[in-house]
């Protein structure tokens, strides 16, 4: 009889991502733990608690750079947050967003984001000037 490979997922690609992200440190989270940070949510993808961590982590600096009234990491996690639309008609046939499906891209953004913000409020303490300075008054 021919040896048939598996095509069960949980063998071939979930068990061994698991094996090696825990190799490299992260912490294996069972389903329920999963749930119950999610704060009980399935269709909640980030960790808020991881998410805060992760966040506290972020030098002062990359806070006080502003685009308008938010910071710079502020502005990229509200835009790229899932959101409900109002209307039911919309919701259901155009709301195709999920972000699960940027989730990497964000955390890249998130982390430029992060270093630029920090070097300019560098070049801006260098410079010695008011950074909400207006050259036309």
């Amino acid at each position: 009889m021919p040896n048939t490979p598996s095509f069960r997922e949980e063998l071939i690609s979930q068990i061994p991502a698991l094996q090696l992200l825990m190799g490299l440190g992260y912490e294996y989270l069972t389903p329920d733990d999963a749930l119950a940070k999610r704060g009980g949510k399935f269709r909640n993808v980030i960790l808020e608690d991881v998410l805060l961590n992760w966040l506290r982590g972020v030098p002062s600096a990359a806070w006080e750079y502003r685009l308008g009234t938010y910071s710079a990491l502020e502005w990229v996690l509200e835009r790229y947050k899932e959101k409900k639309p109002k209307d039911p008609t919309i919701a259901e046939k155009f709301n195709t967003y999920r972000f699960a499906d940027y989730k990497e891209a964000v955390i890249k953004l998130l982390g430029r984001v992060c270093a630029v913000s920090v070097k300019t409020m560098e070049i801006i303490s260098e410079m010695q000037i008011d950074p909400f300075f207006n050259c036309s008054e």
